[in-house]
């Protein structure tokens, strides 16, 4: 979530669920404690992969994980084929999202 996102959904959220909160834009620290919050730079991250656009992509990393949904395999084969219509350097942008993001929610704890 951005600011505003985390204003507005927060208490859509059930009680054991996640929230996951972009550490780059979102400073507020008080989340609800019924929750698993997980914080991660994904503005920067994207920034320094060389385009800030492939931030949802490293928060989509960072979400699977934490809740692998479906397989990094799958994840990349299809961001493949997604961004095959833009050519491989955008594929492979994506690509490097989807690991960074995965690397840095691995490398974190959970909160509550």
């Amino acid at each position: 979530f951005n600011e505003p996102s985390l204003d507005k959904f927060e208490a859509k959220v059930k009680p054991g669920g996640y929230i996951f909160i972009n550490s780059s834009l979102v400073k507020r620290e008080d989340v609800r404690d019924d929750v698993t919050v997980i914080r991660a730079p994904v503005t920067e991250l994207a920034t320094e992969l060389g385009n800030v656009r492939a931030a949802n992509v490293v928060m989509l990393g960072v979400l699977l994980s934490k809740v692998p949904i479906v397989s990094e395999e799958a994840a990349l084969t299809s961001l493949e084929e997604y961004f095959s219509p833009k050519g491989e350097k955008v594929i492979n942008l994506n690509r490097q999202a989807l690991k960074k993001g995965m690397e840095v929610g691995s490398a974190q704890g959970e909160s509550k």
